[in-house]
């Protein structure tokens, strides 16, 4: 049975249980050009939330998330193993939402091309990454990070806890849906750029 995209990015992971105290690990992923002295400030992502984010939605991508369909896909059943390092994380994003935002990008695009309105816009991917505190006492969610320049500002969101779930009749901000948004501003040649 075919959903629309919006309905197929309503779909929430499970929650991840973290293991007590991992310690850090050493396989976590760093970069020797960039580190935490390097951010000179940090402010508000606001305009990253549901009711501004659905109203861009509405505005500019409504008819591809109620055009577009795909064939619907639960979500694994399985208990998810305990998250240990990045490289667990890795693989649960992997099993979760990684071919899950593959295809709805592609069917995002299929759609834009199936009505000539694809001109402006190309494919971008983004970079997954954990924060270093795994070991922290809430549930895993998706921050979204925006740098303003070149100088070290970011902005960061509201965090959206990685199990939200909502429907096509009831959308809430999935990961899912957030991580879509992301790509699709970011396949935005002409109107949305990072410095």
């Amino acid at each position: 049975m075919n959903v629309s995209l919006l309905e197929y990015l309503q779909v929430g992971p499970p929650l991840l249980p973290i293991a007590p105290n991992p310690g850090y690990s050493k396989e976590n992923t760093k970069n020797a050009k960039y580190n935490a002295r390097d951010i000179t400030s940090v402010g508000y992502w606001s305009i990253f939330n549901l009711a501004t984010i659905t109203a861009q939605i509405t505005a500019q991508y409504g008819n591809i998330l109620a055009g577009a369909t795909l064939p619907s896909e639960p979500m694994p059943a399985s208990p998810p193993q305990v998250l240990t390092s990045e490289t667990s994380f890795r693989n649960r994003f992997t099993l979760y939402l990684d071919s899950r935002i593959r295809r709805s990008l592609r069917a995002g695009f299929q759609w834009l091309l199936s009505q000539n309105s694809i001109d402006g816009n190309s494919v971008s991917m983004a970079v997954i990454k954990t924060g270093k505190s795994s070991d922290r006492p809430w549930h895993c969610e998706l921050v979204a990070i925006r740098r303003l320049d070149g100088n070290g500002n970011l902005e960061l969101s509201d965090s959206i806890p990685w199990e939200t779930h909502g429907s096509a009749t009831h959308p809430v901000l999935t990961v899912a849906l957030a991580l879509w948004y992301i790509g699709m501003l970011a396949s935005d040649n002409r109107n949305w750029f990072l410095p």
